[in-house]
């Protein structure tokens, strides 16, 4: 089914990734080692979040695996140039592209919570080409080409870059944008490798009637 057929259904996710336990073992704060601990904060402080996330968490028995995912992540959220809203915007509509329980509901909840006004509706229309002037027409052609590297088997072709720079973004943005994509689906394959667990104070943006 194309997830781009507007509908006021909720997406059908595949795997009943909510209802069955995780494939790895959670590691809290409270169980860490002081190195791991130092790591949770660093990354809790870096994203203005209350605790540290399941997506950290369930990474805790392999910490060089954590501290490089949150180093891909760092690379293009924390120090890149891109504006922050668009960079979750690519991220949700990597996710909404391939359905991604974890990932819809994280990138939903931040954006939400970022912008007051969108619902989750806005951004499906978003996530779909159909913002209908609520986001830059610049964020649209770089949700465009996002869409099109993680759905495609193709190459992305040079119009795909004249189209990102007659926006007005440079090479460095490009990159970012494209690299944002990889590290989108990245976090996709590990969420369904680990049957992650959405956390209690995101679930539902996205997933609430998935599995009613």
């Amino acid at each position: 089914m194309n997830a781009c057929i507007k509908t006021k259904k909720p997406i059908k996710y595949p795997y009943g990734l909510v209802e069955r336990m995780s494939n790895y073992q959670p590691v809290f704060y409270q169980d860490a080692s002081p190195e791991l601990r130092e790591l949770y904060d660093e990354i809790t402080t870096s994203l203005n979040m209350p605790s540290p996330p399941n997506w950290l968490i369930y990474l805790g028995d392999a910490p060089h695996l954590a501290r490089g995912m949150w180093g891909m992540l760092k690379s293009v959220l924390v120090e890149g140039n891109l504006p922050p809203l668009l960079q979750e915007l690519i991220l949700f509509t990597v996710a909404y592209h391939r359905s991604v329980p974890y990932c819809l509901d994280l990138h939903a909840s931040n954006i939400i919570r970022m912008t007051k006004t969108l619902g989750y509706e806005d951004l499906q229309d978003i996530a779909c080409h159909r913002s209908r002037g609520i986001i830059p027409d610049s964020y649209n052609v770089a949700l465009q080409v996002a869409t099109k590297l993680a759905t495609s088997t193709c190459i992305l072709e040079k119009d795909d870059f004249d189209r990102l720079q007659v926006s007005g973004y440079d090479q460095i943005q490009s990159m970012e944008i494209t690299t944002l994509v990889s590290v989108a689906l990245y976090f996709n394959t590990y969420t369904f490798a680990s049957n992650l667990p959405i956390d209690e104070n995101i679930k539902g943006v996205a997933t609430s009637q998935v599995y009613q």
